[in-house]
């Protein structure tokens, strides 16, 4: 993989995410609105993507049931295969980066004729999903040149606005969002600047636990994945809670978190 171009992705971060924020509140405001308008009356909704834009739907689904919202997030491979009885009469969001996506294809097809409504969630304004959806809600991201970076967290934040224009809170999400926008770089440069810190802690080959829970269970399920596609490295995401439940026996002096080891240097 082409780490240049990977990290010139990564840095574009902020220059990306203020794309989103503006297409969102212009040239796209008018599909967001009409996709919001669908969720607020809907009856039952499926949240479903795959692989990363699985992964950025899960804050939009935390977010509508904590709302009221009967929402159920499923995989669409597994909706397709498996639990297509679910789409009868609900909104159907679908959530894919490229549209084309095999599953996301022959879902759609199918839930169109059982659904209520479809909104489909893509970067790609002249996909199949575009074209096929009741709705189609363009993300407005800078297209990745590697795997998927930018439009992952553009996904995340066109879907929290779609949230919050259901709840009524579009302006002031929007204006949380936009203040946000430079620390982004600043986060991105700092951490950049830290890489090496990571040696001490980070033993290639070593499988990588990233935990997380409620709406941060995106963000775990994402690193995770980035660990197998970039670096080739075996990493698992999964909930704090689920984590007690087994797979933290398998913690040992090499696994411990970094700030921990710093703690346990003798009070002075």
């Amino acid at each position: 993989m082409n780490e240049s171009r990977l990290l010139q992705d990564i840095r574009n971060q902020e220059q990306s995410l203020a794309r989103v924020l503006a297409h969102q509140s212009g040239k796209g405001h008018a599909a967001l609105t009409e996709s919001a308008s669908l969720l607020q009356n809907a009856k039952k909704i499926i949240v479903t993507g795959i692989g990363a834009s699985l992964h950025a739907a899960f804050p939009l689904h935390y977010e509508l049931a904590a709302h009221g919202f009967d929402s159920v997030i499923v995989e669409s491979g597994e909706l397709l295969h498996y639990q297509e009885r679910l789409c009868y009469g609900a909104v159907v969001v679908v959530v894919s980066r490229s549209g084309e996506s095999v599953e996301i294809v022959k879902l759609l097809s199918r839930v169109k004729e059982i659904s209520q409504h479809t909104i489909g969630v893509t970067n790609e304004p002249e996909s199949t999903l575009a074209k096929g959806a009741s709705v189609a809600l363009t993300v407005g991201s800078l297209p990745d040149e590697m795997v998927a970076i930018q439009s992952y967290i553009g996904t995340v934040a066109a879907l929290m606005l779609l949230a919050a224009a259901v709840t009524g809170d579009f302006d002031k999400t929007h204006g949380e969002m936009t203040a946000l926008l430079p620390q982004v770089s600043l986060l991105i440069a700092a951490n950049h600047d830290r890489i090496e810190d990571w040696d001490d802690f980070y033993k290639a080959g070593s499988p990588i636990y990233l935990l997380g829970r409620g709406p941060s269970y995106a963000s775990a399920l994402e690193g995770a994945l980035l660990f197998n596609e970039t670096a080739k490295e075996p990493a698992v995401g999964i909930t704090s809670g689920s984590f007690r439940h087994g797979p933290v026996e398998i913690v040992d002096t090499n696994s411990v978190p970094l700030c921990s080891r710093r703690a346990e240097k003798p009070a002075t």
